[in-house]
């Protein structure tokens, strides 16, 4: 899934974890991301569930809508399952 990804320009880059230990890193480094936001500045966090096949729409359409208000969609995506 992540090569298809990637193959479309859908994904920059990606990481799977080979063991419990690698996905728990992974885990906090994902948890970190709103402190290191705020060195950015001011910000609006929200987790969103969005079925894999409408991601792309779904990032279109927020960058858009951002955008109309200078500001900016910092995207990330985690799979608990994976």
């Amino acid at each position: 899934m992540l090569s298809e990804a990637m193959d479309k320009g859908l994904l920059i880059d990606g990481v799977l974890a080979d063991s419990e230990a690698q996905r728990r890193r992974l885990w906090l480094l994902r948890e970190g991301q709103a402190e290191a936001q705020k060195a950015g500045g001011a910000g609006i966090k929200h987790d969103v569930s969005v079925p894999v096949s409408r991601v792309p729409e779904f990032i279109g359409r927020a960058d858009a809508a951002l955008e109309l208000n200078a500001l900016k969609l910092l995207k990330q995506a985690f799979d608990p399952d994976n």
